[in-house]
């Protein structure tokens, strides 16, 4: 019976691609920015994205002048980009005064750039260090009228491989943190826009996650690491139960017998003086609580008259990062008995 499940569940997984755990977070709607001008700015954003984690820039403020280092770091990132047409001979660039000058002010709005030459005669970059890809798989875009461009995204890292975050191996990407970066559209520049701000609130926690599939209890789960890892099976009907490291998130699969309907009428019952919490049902039917320090989803297993029900709670602090994990928790949540159905 187990063998026949699990054939059974590995072939739906194929067929319905929600019960994969998606690589990046969906889009907002309406997503400002056709995927053409998004593909135009992504270089500068990854280019900033790199330079702010290279020299520990958590903020970038509009009106100031970048720091030197900062700066440095971009420019660096936006020739590895081939942002600008240059040759490059051998493994080193030889950029004099001039040429730094242009560049520089190509990527930053700001009308006051510290001059990064060591001394007078040019700068020599080695473009041939090996690091880390770090980029920004963006969420949320909208541009003003004076066409300044807002953008939010997730900080990622890859190693060993370069590309967008939805085209990337599970397995090989890290999540970093949260950016959101202002762009003054400008022409005569690489990606059409100017950096004018950028700010990092939030560093992200996980390095990776972790799977459980309980045939037993009829669930499987994908969830970050800042959980430990579950070793010792479940007893059928048994809760799963994972708390953090510092004690502040906690993380539970648990079955409460009835219907969705009833346990819909339960969950609004109890949150409904809660002025930020909000109870719905899917229109793949999931029943879903969405508040400030709590997220459940529960899903019908009406073979054994019960609901599977998925609850995440964690501090209000990092609502992008606690975010981007509910998002995964929701995508790889699957009860055998609901996608059979």
């Amino acid at each position: 019976m187990k063998k026949t499940l699990t054939i059974l569940v590995l072939i739906l997984c194929l067929i319905v691609s929600a019960a994969s755990a998606a690589p990046a977070r969906q889009r907002s709607e309406p997503f400002g920015l056709s995927d053409a001008e998004l593909m135009a700015v992504q270089p500068l954003v990854n280019a900033v994205a790199y330079a702010a984690i290279q020299t520990d820039t958590m903020r970038y403020a509009r009106g100031t002048a970048p720091a030197q280092a900062l700066v440095g770091a971009v420019l660096t990132r936006a020739l590895q980009e081939r942002m600008f047409p240059v040759e490059i001979a051998g493994s080193t660039l030889a950029l004099t005064d001039a040429q730094v000058k242009d560049m520089t002010a190509r990527l930053f709005a700001s009308e006051d750039i510290p001059l990064i030459t060591p001394a007078e005669g040019g700068l020599s970059l080695d473009l041939t260090a090996q690091t880390d890809f770090i980029g920004v798989h963006v969420y949320a875009a909208g541009e003003d009228q004076t066409g300044e461009l807002t953008l939010s995204g997730d900080l990622y890292r890859l190693s060993g491989i370069e590309g967008m975050a939805e085209d990337a191996p599970e397995d090989s990407i890290r999540w970093l943190g949260n950016i959101s970066l202002v762009l003054k559209k400008a022409q005569d520049t690489p990606a059409g826009h100017t950096l004018v701000s950028f700010d990092i609130p939030e560093r992200y926690q996980a390095t990776g996650f972790h799977q459980i599939i309980d045939e037993d209890n009829g669930f499987e789960l994908s969830y970050p690491d800042i959980f430990p890892v579950h070793e010792e099976p479940l007893a059928p009907g048994e809760a799963l139960t994972l708390v953090s490291a510092d004690g502040a998130s906690r993380l539970t699969v648990s079955f409460v017998p009835g219907t969705l309907e009833e346990l819909q009428a339960a969950w609004q019952a109890e949150t409904g003086h809660l002025e930020h919490t909000k109870v719905w049902v899917t229109q793949h039917g999931q029943l879903t609580l969405q508040g400030p320090g709590e997220k459940r989803l529960a899903l019908p297993d009406e073979q054994a008259g019960q609901c599977v029900v998925l609850t995440y709670t964690h501090p209000e602090a990092g609502p992008h990062e606690h975010g981007l994990y509910w998002e995964f928790l929701e995508n790889s949540f699957v009860v055998y008995a609901h996608a059979a159905g």
